[in-house]
């Protein structure tokens, strides 16, 4: 009978044994221990810090797109409409340019709508030879109070402030198909003039050029409200501005058409309006052949 006592008594205490080891205990505020749930048997670890950065940023930048230039009901509905077109979806090009070495492309800086970010996007001239928002389009109608990258430092300026820091050499411009489905022609060389008096005001060295808007191909989905007579017309005053302002014309668009008067279609990138590669290098080599400087 004693040793039966004794057996049950040794189980009794590991049995207690056992039950201390397993309980957890939870420190509460005043310092005393108290019983808590089973926990998994998990490591718990800090949380993460919060990972801050200040984005490259100019004085320009810092002040509200707010105060720039109110427009009417009929130009902020016109503006809804107009074609900002993405930029091209092709794989991105080196930092070098394949047309950078040449003596007169490499003295050139273009600035532009989408149509213009393509030089950027296919390597068609260097990266920091290309001036466009960081959307990678511009429009005529806004293109002294919209924000340009600049390509050196990534920081966004108006093209004035650009134009003041960095003073290009040659200034190619190629803008108007973004507004010209509704801008007409008073409105169009306004803005466009506009334009070349903040440029020359704020780096008088600067040369600038103005480039024809290139021509549609067939395919594209004139619903839009584009179309190449709108183009043409506009073309057109792009020419006569040159003339009035004593500025040379590249005129582009004179060798991106064809017999039917449409941009061939291996020269677009598949939307009819973006140029491709073999269109890019139609008007690099008829800019070197033709030297505006």
């Amino acid at each position: 009978m004693k040793k039966i006592l004794c057996v049950l008594t040794a189980l009794l205490i590991c049995a207690s044994l056992v039950s201390c080891a397993d309980r957890k205990v939870k420190v509460t505020g005043d310092g005393t221990e108290s019983p808590e749930a089973s926990l998994p048997d998990t490591v718990l670890t800090a949380p993460a810090e919060s990972i801050g950065f200040d984005p490259i940023e100019s004085s320009a930048a810092e002040s509200s797109h707010d105060t720039e230039a109110p427009q009417t009901d009929e130009e902020s509905s016109a503006a809804e409409s107009a074609t900002e077109t993405a930029p091209v979806t092709t794989p991105a090009p080196s930092n070098d340019g394949v047309y950078s070495s040449d003596p007169l492309i490499s003295r050139m800086t273009f600035l532009g709508d989408s149509t213009t970010y393509g030089l950027k996007y296919y390597g068609i001239v260097g990266d920091n030879q290309v001036w466009t928002p960081k959307s990678g389009t511009l429009s005529l109608f806004r293109a002294t109070v919209d924000y340009i990258v600049d390509p050196v430092t990534g920081g966004e300026y108006t093209v004035g402030d650009l134009c003041a820091m960095r003073h290009p050499d040659i200034l190619v411009i190629t803008l108007g198909v973004n507004g010209i489905s509704f801008m007409d022609e008073a409105s169009f060389k306004q803005d466009y003039g506009a334009l070349i008096d903040v440029i020359k005001a704020a780096s008088p060295s600067t040369k600038i050029a103005l480039q024809t808007m290139y021509p549609l191909a067939a395919s594209y989905n004139t619903a839009t409200g584009i179309d190449n007579t709108k183009i043409s017309n506009g073309n057109l005053w792009i020419q006569q501005l040159a003339a009035e302002r004593g500025l040379p014309c590249i005129n582009s668009a004179s060798v991106l058409v064809d017999s039917t008067g449409y941009r061939p279609e291996a020269w677009q990138n598949g939307d009819g309006l973006h140029m491709s590669v073999e269109g890019f290098g139609v008007v690099m080599n008829y800019i070197i052949n033709n030297p505006c400087y």
